[in-house]
């Protein structure tokens, strides 16, 4: 059941964790949405330092030359003198995952990060987040509506059943599949495996019954 049960991180409940602990080890990446802020994305970015800083520090030029290099293992460095507000929304996203990950966290968390984005930012967002998860050491944790994403870059799933308040856990072989899918999703679907530039991928696709 959804209510019970406990949440740990390294055998520690978060509950017991002090807020400012506690975002040490996990940040945070929203869904991009437009925002009114005319920050710079430099600017932006060091924000994330926050947790490192005390209430009342002033950024050093320390700090802007982790956020540059942060951008720049991103390869957005390019963005960094624009504002926030004048961004299109795969820039945004590019910007609030480097924010979240300036301070090397040990768990990412990602709401839909590909959410509202073509497919050439979704595409983006999913190689940032492998190469964040195989080469950084990151446990990354994202929030999705699209299986086909999962298929891509996952190697383990959690299936969320919201009628029956139910979830199903294990790996992204074993969680993907048509009679999972219909009965999650309610609806049918098919699912093609094929081989493209070297690599085997499979499609989605969802019909009505």
């Amino acid at each position: 059941h959804f209510k019970s049960g406990i949440v740990t991180i390294d055998g520690k409940p978060i509950k017991n964790m002090h807020s400012k602990d506690f975002w040490k080890i996990v940040s945070y990446v929203p869904q991009a949405k437009s925002v009114q802020s005319g920050f710079s994305a430099l600017d932006m970015v060091v924000l994330g330092m926050a947790p490192h800083l005390g209430a009342f520090a002033q950024p050093k030029q320390e700090h802007l030359d982790k956020a540059a290099q942060t951008l720049d293992e991103l390869g957005v460095l390019y963005l960094k003198d624009k504002a926030c507000n004048a961004m299109s929304g795969g820039e945004l996203q590019m910007i609030l995952m480097a924010r979240a990950i300036i301070t090397s966290p040990s768990i990412l968390v990602l709401d839909e990060p590909e959410s509202n984005l073509d497919f050439k930012n979704q595409l983006t967002i999913l190689n940032a987040i492998k190469d964040l998860a195989a080469h950084k050491n990151m446990s990354c944790l994202i929030n999705t509506h699209y299986p086909d994403h999962a298929n891509r870059i996952a190697d383990k799933v959690v299936l969320i059943h919201k009628k029956e308040k139910k979830a199903f856990f294990g790996s992204t072989e074993e969680m993907i599949t048509i009679d999972n899918l219909k009965k999650i999703f309610d609806v049918d679907v098919c699912m093609k495996t094929f081989e493209e530039q070297g690599k085997i991928l499979k499609t989605i696709i969802p019909f009505e019954k």
